[in-house]
């Protein structure tokens, strides 16, 4: 039970203090008869000690709330928290392929990515990120760090330029048509690795891959080989798809604002931009990977919600409470009450006598 700043640790002593009108009835009943013992009939009222009764009763009470006080054991309560907390090692891995400028989403697939991202990090705090692009080729943006206004800064950055996806030993005009490629088998297995040699030394962090991607294609690994691969390392995969059932065609709003559709170079039909559906179903049939679909803005963004509660679950709070007596303080208050009550005692006493 808390009193002011004390903690009492046998608070039922207080029930004590219900003794207090016991106490005053007594003390009226002792100076009553004893003036009628002492002092004769013939002595004025004024003459009795009335004021040194009330101050001796008064610091009686006090004395025996101080001393109901000390048998509850009134003290200090220190609480030290002990946070333990499994931290996570995440790498945001972000499709920059030309595929991602498809505008199903407000602006368009990549700059809504972008400003969830950042809104994710901002809720980040002891968890480690890495950031990594990949388009035909995967590319590492930014390594495991704390820094998350840096990683902030540099995802307002980011476009579908940032990485060169032209692969020099290939037909540009083939990597074009085919959407720039996505190689995101090849991102996962690169960062496998990474994850598995940053945690060497540091065995308590959990890890886990965010993928951000379209999945409108995949190149040199084989997917199947990838996902194997990463599910043998016991590494949490949360795939977020950004796509509509419907196709959407592959437009980009140019500097001056005027929006330009790319056409398919053999039909001069507007590209279309559309999901791997019997990939994403191999996933869902042979993984525990946990996978969610962002058809909007506002999906995308609930859904980067509950990732930033990704290790809520981990958190172990531990307390330790110390005890620090005060019962001291209220002993040597006692004392020196009683001993102004016995030098009051003494005084009227002589006084009393003189009158009588």
């Amino acid at each position: 039970m808390k009193l002011f700043w004390f903690e009492l640790l046998y608070p039922l002593f207080l029930w004590l203090l219900a003794l207090l009108p016991v106490i005053a009835f007594i003390e009226f009943r002792s100076l009553r008869f004893w003036l009628k013992s002492n002092i004769s009939s013939n002595i004025k009222s004024s003459k009795i000690p009335t004021f040194n009764f009330l101050l001796r009763l008064i610091l009686k009470s006090v004395a025996f709330i101080i001393f109901v006080l000390i048998l509850t054991n009134p003290g200090y309560t220190h609480v030290q928290t002990e946070e333990s907390r499994k931290w996570i090692d995440i790498v945001l891995l972000l499709d920059v392929s030309t595929s991602m400028l498809a505008e199903d989403m407000e602006p368009n697939r990549i700059e809504a990515a972008k400003w969830v991202i950042k809104d994710f990090v901002s809720k980040l705090v002891s968890d480690r990120l890495a950031f990594i692009l990949f388009a035909w080729k995967p590319f590492v943006s930014i390594p495991l760090t704390f820094d998350y206004d840096y990683i902030s800064s540099y995802v307002s950055t980011i476009t579908t330029m940032s990485i060169n996806q032209r692969a020099q030993y290939l037909d540009f005009d083939w990597v074009l048509k085919n959407l720039s490629w996505t190689s995101i088998w090849d991102a996962l297995i690169m960062w496998t690795d990474a994850l598995i040699a940053a945690n060497n030394w540091d065995t308590k962090r959990e890890k886990a891959i965010i993928l951000i991607t379209d999945w409108a294609a995949e190149t040199w690994i084989h997917p199947k080989i990838a996902v194997k691969y990463v599910i043998e390392k016991w590494i949490k995969i949360y795939s977020i798809w950004m796509w509509k059932k419907e196709w959407a065609p592959l437009c980009i709003t140019n500097a001056l604002g005027v929006k330009d559709c790319l056409y398919d170079t053999d039909t001069w039909l507007p590209r279309i931009v559309k999901v791997d559906e019997e990939m994403l179903n191999f996933l869902s049939a042979s993984t525990w990977w946990k996978s969610y679909s962002a058809s909007s803005n506002d999906a995308l963004q609930k859904i980067f919600n509950d990732l930033s509660k990704l290790n809520k679950s981990e958190i172990k709070v531990k307390e330790i409470k110390s005890f620090l007596p005060a019962y001291p303080i209220f002993l040597i208050s006692l004392l020196a009450i009683l001993s102004i009550l016995s030098f009051l005692e003494f005084k009227t006493r002589l006084n009393l006598n003189g009158i009588s």
